[in-house]
């Protein structure tokens, strides 16, 4: 009688262990279906935040692109402006200048338009009065007239040819015969060249 007992108790216990088992298996899948939403859940996450960080990398780099411009403009917005004061001050002396020589002329026409009384020597001297003062001013301002000399032979790096004038005397060839209109020098450099008439052997 023990012994029907006990193999009853191993006949029960075999039966209900593949209802375990059966059981594990059972909630196995809902595990992994959850596991493989979680790990899918966690991948879409990790795209959405480097997407998130790419965008403030963007950002960070056009706002740095964008200040650099900026520096840029500004720094040549203030060269601008320290060129342009440069000028005004360059400019300043020069517009005095010519202004002192406006008064001049203008003190030369009042005498003729007064009708006084002037004598044939007065106006020549009084004209060359006021071309001395405006030499005196491109002086100033380093402007130089050059040298008018005609026994001097053409040359194109400071003269400049109107006309040619015929010569028998092959010597002559290219030498200046006339000047037309002076020239000048700024800062030795030619500022105007010298129009002249050049002679031309014909022999």
């Amino acid at each position: 009688m023990a012994d029907g007992a006990a193999e009853e108790e191993v006949i029960n216990d075999s039966e209900e262990k593949p209802a375990t088992a059966q059981s594990t298996e059972e909630s196995n899948p809902k595990q992994v279906d959850d596991t493989n939403e979680l790990l899918s859940s966690l991948k879409e996450n990790t795209n959405i935040l480097q997407k998130i960080k790419d965008m403030i990398q963007d950002r960070l780099e056009y706002d740095s692109v964008k200040e650099k411009a900026f520096d840029k403009l500004y720094e040549e917005m203030r060269r601008q402006k320290e060129s342009l004061d440069l000028l005004d001050r360059a400019m300043k002396p020069l517009l005095s200048d010519l202004l002192l020589l406006y008064d001049s002329m203008k003190r030369h026409e009042a005498l003729l338009d007064n009708n006084q009384r002037l004598n044939k020597e007065d106006i020549p001297n009084n004209f060359k009065y006021v071309l001395d003062e405006l030499l005196e001013i491109l002086y100033r301002q380093e402007v130089i007239p050059m040298e008018q000399n005609l026994s001097e032979t053409f040359n194109s790096k400071i003269h400049k040819a109107t006309k040619s004038e015929p010569t028998k005397y092959k010597e002559e060839d290219f030498k200046i015969a006339s000047i037309v209109r002076s020239g000048f020098l700024w800062r030795d450099k030619v500022l105007r060249p010298q129009e002249v008439v050049v002679k031309r052997s014909i022999s």
